[in-house]
């Protein structure tokens, strides 16, 4: 895997080429979300991204033990499981 992930939203077009390490999945804070999304922050060291939404039950494993206190970025409207999935190996642990 080259761990290269193409972003388009909103018109805008972003490349970022992730490391290790370089995607975090995290819960959103669920007192103030008053449901249960992630928030998936990915970083190549040059461009930043935040999205957040849901993913499938099966998938909690991939969540980090860290709370996002707010959810940032755009909300993705289906799951992003199948996206988590791929970038598995990317993600932080913790």
């Amino acid at each position: 895997m080259d761990g290269t992930l193409r972003l388009d939203a909103e018109g805008a077009s972003a490349v970022l080429k992730l490391g290790l390490g370089g995607a975090r999945l995290r819960f959103v804070d669920q007192a103030r979300a008053g449901t249960q999304y992630v928030q998936l922050e990915l970083d190549d060291g040059a461009t930043r991204a935040h999205v957040w939404g849901m993913v499938a039950l099966w998938d909690m494993k991939l969540v980090g033990r860290e709370i996002a206190p707010r959810a940032q970025g755009l909300m993705v409207a289906t799951s992003m499981s199948p996206l988590c999935r791929w970038l598995a190996p990317y993600l932080a642990k913790g």
